[in-house]
């Protein structure tokens, strides 16, 4: 299955899913390269034109973007359930700049525990973090070549580690 159609059949999913929790809502898909990856994402934003109210676009956030991180588990879920692994489309759910504003807090936080970890010599650990969040932390301390990042523990409980590369 080529991305475009899975693509599509993502943003089918999520207009009805929307549908029918009661808030008929607008959805723009597009590919969307990630850096480091060679495989594209699925981005499907909510109400593109910005028409809805904020308190209903609140609603559709969550408190710390809970709403859309169950929104976007369930898609990648719903949508990749019978493909094989290499035929995957991660699908990311943004509504008003939401995963971009996040991301910026987050690459913040993993610069300062960056600078920590290789100053210090000692690891540390990000607790409480949504599987989004973690995602977007991964990707940002692999642009740090001396550092790993390592998910630990299961959910709800899983955190990150971050740590020095052991020499090779």
């Amino acid at each position: 299955m080529t991305h475009e159609l899975a693509l599509n059949q993502g943003q089918v999913w999520l207009t009805e899913t929307l549908q029918r929790m009661g808030c008929p809502v607008a959805v723009q898909a597009e590919l969307r390269s990630v850096a480091g990856r060679t495989e594209p994402e699925g981005w499907l934003e909510l109400d593109p034109e910005g028409e809805l109210l904020p308190e209903r676009a609140a609603l559709l956030t969550g408190d710390r973007g809970a709403v859309l991180d169950a929104l976007q588990f369930l898609a990648n879920l719903a949508l990749n359930q019978h493909r094989e692994p290499d035929d995957h489309l991660h699908f990311t759910i943004e509504l008003a700049g939401y995963r971009q504003q996040r991301r910026q807090v987050l690459s913040q936080l993993a610069a300062q525990v960056a600078d920590r970890v290789l100053s210090s010599g000692e690891p540390e650990k990000l607790e409480h973090y949504s599987s989004a969040d973690r995602r977007v932390l991964h990707e940002l301390f692999d642009a740090y070549p001396h550092l790993q990042a390592v998910s630990e523990g299961r959910e709800p409980n899983r955190s990150l580690l971050i740590s020095r590369r052991a020499e090779e």
